[in-house]
């Protein structure tokens, strides 16, 4: 998809070998949306329930997301490791436009997405 700038190396996210810029993940965001819409509709639950298939025991996981069951939150994805700190993708629908904030390498991406969805918002 053009990530060119984009190594992974696990799929846990957890490695500091993974590694990316803005750009490409825009790039990422943009594919999901178009051909995965549905990882982006499960991202903005604030919860949901999952059935062990075998034994039918029901779990609820909780989404850590601050956006998550807002209506204009439209999914996104959070990530933490010691060596990148705090990094937030968020899509939000503002107006009619969807808006994409991505903050990397913050002590508190809730609140440094928040400022700028904010800001956005007023002066949009």
């Amino acid at each position: 998809i053009g990530m060119n700038d984009t190594t992974f190396v696990d799929t846990t996210g957890l490695s500091s070998l993974n590694q990316s810029t803005a750009e490409n993940l825009k790039l990422l965001v943009d594919y999901i949306s178009t051909h995965h819409p549905d990882i982006l509709e499960l991202s903005r639950r604030k919860e949901t329930v999952i059935v062990d298939q075998r034994t039918g025991n029901r779990r609820v996981l909780k989404n850590i997301n601050e956006f998550a069951g807002q209506g204009e939150f439209l999914g996104g994805k959070t990530g933490y490791t010691p060596e990148a700190k705090g990094n937030l993708i968020s899509l939000f629908r503002i107006k009619n436009d969807e808006l994409l904030i991505i903050v990397l390498g913050a002590n508190d991406r809730f609140g440094e997405t928040r400022k700028l969805h904010d800001w956005i918002q007023n002066n949009y």
